[in-house]
């Protein structure tokens, strides 16, 4: 199984890698380095304790499985913040009642598991599953008209596309998630290679706020598009495509911002190089 698992991973080697990039608003994009052998991807940025820090995937080719990493700005100081059996990946940070929280993807394990930090880096206690029996990635959280909201991409048994779905509870340690009306309509399943699932943490812009999720319309990592909410409630939802001249979404499929400092997530190697990116986002 091992000596599988190392072939499944070298053969993503020509097709998938990802990096890192930072920039200060409106500055120059700067490449961070990696570890041979590794990708990584995901990215958020968060600062605790006076210290700003990039949480990241960071798969291994040789094992084909991510885990969980994180590193200072420049790249560097990077380290292994948590590492299962099985592959993590899109380590979601939040501090809530000044406690640090991650809610890492664990859909090979069937789970969305909520982590508390009980010693930064390295130490975590599993709070509890949030989610479980579902095949679920990149769950990203929204506190919004007092009520915690999930966002995720959900896979069914037997289906290669991921739709979109959203969960909700008052509570986000005790509480009941409910899952949204919205649910049963699989919104983006018609689309391909993932479109439609989230790529970062929501991004306020005035009075609104604005979901990054992934375009692929010819291949995973192809873009990112932006997400307007227009309703969001236990019994509705919507949202359309909007543009940001100054947000970058070509071969761009992840998003982070932290005051100044941005972060995004490039594909560097594609399997389809007779696809080129639009120069326009349609996916409107």
């Amino acid at each position: 199984m091992k000596l599988w698992n190392t072939v499944e991973g070298l053969h993503r080697l020509p097709k998938d890698c990802f990096a890192l990039y930072h920039r200060m608003d409106g500055g120059e994009w700067k490449r961070l380095p990696q570890p041979f052998w590794t990708y990584r991807a995901d990215p958020f940025l968060l600062e605790w304790r006076g210290e700003t820090w990039i949480f990241y995937e960071e798969f291994e080719y040789l094992k084909n499985k991510g885990r969980l990493g994180l590193c200072r700005l420049d790249g560097s100081d990077g380290q292994v913040l948590m590492d299962r059996p099985y592959h993590q990946s899109y380590p979601f940070p939040l501090i809530y009642q000044d406690r640090l929280y991650l809610m890492p993807e664990s859909c090979a394990k069937g789970s969305v598991d909520l982590y508390v930090c009980e010693k930064f880096p390295h130490q975590w206690q599993l709070v509890r599953p949030l989610l479980q029996g579902i095949d679920a990635c990149d769950a990203t959280l929204l506190y919004e008209n007092e009520r915690w909201w999930m966002f995720l991409a959900v896979r069914p048994p037997g289906v290669g596309q991921r739709h979109l779905e959203i969960y909700s509870t008052p509570d986000l340690l005790q509480g009941e998630w409910e899952p949204h009306p919205i649910n049963q309509q699989r919104l983006y399943s018609d689309l391909q290679n993932q479109t439609g699932r989230p790529g970062g943490t929501f991004i306020r812009r005035g009075s609104d706020w604005i979901r990054p999720a992934q375009y692929s319309p010819d291949y995973y990592g192809q873009g990112l598009g932006f997400r307007q909410l227009i309703k969001l409630s236990t019994s509705e939802f919507e949202e359309k495509g909007v543009v940001f001249s100054d947000l970058p979404w070509r071969r761009n499929h992840h998003l982070s911002i932290l005051g100044h400092h941005q972060l995004i997530n490039r594909k560097e190697r594609m399997a389809y190089r007779n696809r080129p990116v639009p120069l326009i986002n349609p996916w409107l």
